[in-house]
């Protein structure tokens, strides 16, 4: 989630030790392509299927570049990460998941991908919320097509984590 991808590393998520390897990421997370000090590229990219110029690359089967949505909102990395309120600034309170990080889905999710077939592994996801139910809609943008399962959860969280975390 959010991690930096890199030319001299990206190699090793394709080897057998790994099963699976779920990139999630967001064109709105800056924080991700700023690492220029431990690659020889100027940045560092978001994704395993781009290569310089942005020339789009096969990905091997076990890897699956995830581009993450919520409503019309592109997360930020601190949206990824961590709780929003008075403890982290960087987290806008009128994203629709607030105050929970992208982090909190993450089970749910990589348990619904492993679910879905016939797709390519470069995947748009869409979250949307309603109450305390999540609907995640899937687009294969390889086939330039949405998947046709529908998948939603319920969750209920608590509604003020913070308050929590900090009474304690």
């Amino acid at each position: 989630m959010g991690t930096p991808i890199q030319s001299e590393t990206r190699h090793l998520a394709e080897k057998p030790i790994f099963k699976k390897v779920y990139n999630f990421y967001s064109t709105g997370d800056w924080v991700q392509k700023l690492d220029c000090i431990s690659t020889r590229d100027f940045f560092s990219r978001r994704t395993f299927g781009t290569r310089k110029r942005h020339k789009p690359r096969a990905l091997p089967c076990n890897i699956l570049d995830i581009e993450i949505r919520v409503s019309s909102y592109q997360p930020t990395h601190a949206e990824f990460w961590f709780l929003g309120g008075i403890l982290h600034f960087f987290y806008r309170n009128n994203f629709p998941l607030y105050p929970y990080p992208i982090l909190t889905f993450i089970p749910c999710l990589t348990t619904i991908i492993d679910q879905l077939h016939d797709i390519s592994g470069n995947l748009q996801l869409t979250i949307e919320r309603n109450e305390n139910i999540y609907h995640f809609w899937f687009f294969d943008k390889q086939f330039h097509r949405y998947i046709p399962e529908h998948f939603w959860a319920s969750i209920n969280l608590p509604e003020h984590p913070q308050r929590n975390i900090l009474a304690q």
